[in-house]
């Protein structure tokens, strides 16, 4: 079977960003599938190459992966990200249509620019089209202020459900994606969940770094660690202000790891209040995140209010249940319910950080509580969603083009909700 995995954002697994992707291509690969992902040469979490390539091809464990141009400044500002999402479709069109002999055009949207090529690749090539929805367009667009031309809206809203009605099959990430969908009305057995859930290899103890705490100086400091973005939708203005009402505690540091548009607001918040007791480490590669973990006391994960951010199912939810860290929801929804049935960690009502740095307050004056909340989320997420197990799935539904739609939207983990409600 050829495989065209269409996706803007693509790294290996060995840099920084989503390993869910790569591990999906080398998974088909190793199945014996030809494998090709068309990608774009800018990834939205790395610094801008200005001396990259337009054009690249290369194999790497088997899998082909063809790198085309996107424009560059991708976090300037909404009109630039624009131009690169438009600019990469259309480089990636024309490389998509060089590729012959394709059984399955599968394609990634987010962003939703995608989907137009590779509906019309799979139309043209005679191929099945299978859509993974990795965020839901317009909708957060609307929610962030981003998009908010009537006519933008409505013409987004069409291109989204024309996609919807001409997939094969829809896989979402989240539950609450799969339901918005299906209440569009898609058909419902056409839409699964497939979450990203936990690769157990990453977090091998061989392989895991047990010097940071001392690196970093955190050896008398209970961490409390957030990993990943540092975009709007992160809500991460509770992160800072929780440090600031935390300044006079001498016990407890924020750790905040990654990149994002408000990375750069949020350290000048910190810097002019004078704050030490929160560090920005910045980019660290995707192999070196389960050693950060290790080296954390817990872990936390901010969104904004609304009824819009209850149905994400962040990539770092799943990272630090398997790091055995016990997790702090400041937010509401999927992941904060997850919490509860797992018994991994605490909820707070989001946006606040008064009751957040109760909470923190808390969990370091209660060492041992912290132990057995990891040990339950580590219990959870391999008994759920081990990745292994749902990259089985996954596969099957892109070789079947017969299977029956699964009783619920959750893989696993709906069975086990259908048994304890």
């Amino acid at each position: 079977m050829k495989i065209l995995f269409l996706i803007q954002h693509f790294s290996t697994g060995k840099v920084a960003g989503g390993s869910k992707p790569w591990s999906l291509a080398k998974s088909m690969a190793d199945k014996g599938y030809d494998v090709t992902v068309v990608t774009s040469n800018v990834h939205y979490i790395e610094k801008e190459d200005e001396k990259r390539s337009k054009y690249t091809y290369e194999e790497y464990e088997g899998v082909k992966i063809i790198k085309v141009n996107a424009t560059g400044n991708f976090r300037k500002n909404f009109f630039t990200r624009i131009m690169n999402y438009v600019s990469f479709a259309f480089n990636a069109y024309k490389a998509c249509m060089k590729i012959n002999d394709i059984d399955v055009v599968l394609t990634s949207i987010q962003p939703i620019f995608t989907g137009p090529v590779g509906l019309h690749v799979s139309k043209k090539k005679k191929a099945r089209f299978i859509l993974e929805v990795r965020d839901i367009w317009p909708d957060t667009a609307i929610e962030i202020g981003a998009l908010k031309s009537p006519i933008l809206i409505k013409m987004s809203s069409w291109l989204a459900l024309k996609l919807y009605k001409g997939a094969e099959k829809i896989i979402t990430l989240t539950p609450g994606i799969a339901d918005l969908i299906i209440e569009k009305g898609i058909n419902k057995n056409k839409v699964y969940c497939i979450p990203i859930g936990f690769n157990l290899e990453e977090f091998e103890d061989e392989k895991i770094d047990k010097t940071l705490r001392k690196k970093y100086n955190w050896e008398d400091k209970f961490i409390a660690m957030y990993t990943g973005s540092h975009a709007t939708t992160d809500s991460l203005d509770v992160m800072v202000k929780t440090a600031e009402y935390l300044k006079d505690n001498k016990n407890i540091k924020i750790v905040s790891i990654g990149d994002g548009d408000k990375r750069g607001e949020l350290i000048k918040y910190c810097e002019e209040r004078s704050l030490d007791n929160i560090e920005f480490i910045g980019i660290v590669p995707r192999t070196e995140i389960p050693s950060y973990l290790h080296a954390a006391d817990i872990t936390f994960i901010c969104l904004k209010k609304g009824e819009h951010w209850k149905i994400f199912l962040q990539n770092k939810f799943f990272d630090y249940m398997g790091a055995k860290k016990p997790i702090v929801t400041v937010l509401k929804g999927t992941q904060q319910e997850m919490v509860e049935d797992a018994n991994a960690g605490l909820a707070v009502e989001p946006e606040d950080y008064e009751a957040f740095a109760k909470t923190l307050i808390h969990l370091s004056n209660n060492k041992e509580e912290c132990i057995e909340l990891g040990q339950n989320g580590y219990e959870f997420v391999n008994k759920y969603f081990n990745r292994d197990d749902l990259l089985d799935f996954y596969l099957k539904l892109i070789e079947n083009n017969e299977l029956l739609h699964h009783d619920s939207i959750i893989y696993k983990y709906s069975q086990y909700k259908r048994i304890n409600n």
